[in-house]
């Protein structure tokens, strides 16, 4: 009896020893804070509850970024983190952020849609739990998400997931995905309010293009950064939104998915080129690295937390 007491307890101990050598790395991952530097053009950060106060307090709310023209125009909405484990469109949404400055009208940028997903990943899967971006100031580290919402935070799922309002038929996986419960509803589950929000920030601020970006690779980040902030968003001679970016374009100081030398990317370069009308002067470089580095304490938001 007494051998199998001892056999009990150490059992035991190496149960909780297990226990928390694989919880402890999961739950740092949960309450990691990705920190979100606010270039110069960002004029407000807003909370997505502030269009559906349902989400106040829930793992649906994030941060909106408000980057204002020193002209009226129209406004765009760039979304990013819909699915987190495609991680090169928050590194977009990131890149606007920290550089981009709006000449017309007003840019909203979301870069983590659903929270929940951000905060959980799949290491069984060979999934990282961060991964890290080299800068001329240090590397930044990312957490990885997953695809859904945690249904720690949606529970529980439909055997089968009716979509509203076109009654499709889909998986029962897919009412935690954000990319499949547009247009939402105010009274719907978790990830259903989340995009119901997001449709009345585009209702209320009359957007006129808005970009979801579930994107995967650096090249992607690369192409879409020379789209989406060193070209005009949209322009169509009515006084539409026309969006700035400084010549130091971060994409370009992005790790590359193949040799800088390869010719695929001679011919995708990642910012088009532009007037020198349209495009703000560098500044010196030690001068920018001095600054941004002096910005880093001053605006560190995470999507969804504060």
């Amino acid at each position: 009896m007494k051998n199998e007491k001892i056999l009990k307890i150490a059992l035991g101990v190496l149960f909780a020893a297990l226990l928390l050598a694989g919880g402890i790395p999961l739950y740092k991952h949960h309450r990691f804070r990705t920190p979100v530097v606010a270039g110069p053009g960002v004029t407000r950060v807003l909370r997505l509850s502030e269009f559906l106060p349902s989400l106040k307090g829930t793992a649906g709310d994030t941060n909106v970024y408000v980057l204002e023209g020193r002209e009226p125009g129209g406004a765009a909405l760039f979304m990013a983190g819909t699915h987190p484990n495609e991680p090169a469109g928050i590194i977009a949404a990131m890149i606007i952020i920290e550089n981009a400055t709006v000449e017309k009208g007003t840019v909203y940028v979301i870069p983590t849609l659903n929270v929940s997903a951000s905060r959980e990943t799949r290491p069984g899967d060979g999934y990282p739990l961060y991964f890290d971006i080299p800068t001329p100031w240090g590397e930044k580290r990312f957490r990885m998400g997953n695809r859904d919402a945690s249904p720690l935070d949606q529970w529980p799922d439909p055997d089968v997931y009716i979509h509203y309002p076109e009654k499709q038929l889909l998986s029962f996986l897919d009412i935690r995905n954000t990319n499949r419960t547009w247009p939402g509803r105010p009274n719907g589950l978790l990830m259903e309010r989340v995009t119901y929000a997001a449709m009345e920030l585009i209702r209320k601020n009359q957007v006129g293009l808005a970009v979801d970006q579930p994107l995967r690779s650096v090249r992607a980040v690369e192409k879409q950064v020379g789209r989406c902030v060193a070209k005009d968003v949209f322009d169509d001679g009515q006084g539409r939104g026309r969006i700035r970016q400084p010549r130091r374009a971060v994409a370009a100081e992005l790790p590359r998915a193949v040799p800088p030398g390869d010719r695929r990317l001679q011919r995708r370069p990642a910012v088009p080129a532009r007037s020198p009308d349209s495009i703000s002067r560098p500044a010196d470089r030690a001068q920018d690295r001095q600054a941004h580095a002096g910005r880093q304490g001053s605006l560190s938001l995470e999507a969804g937390r504060e």
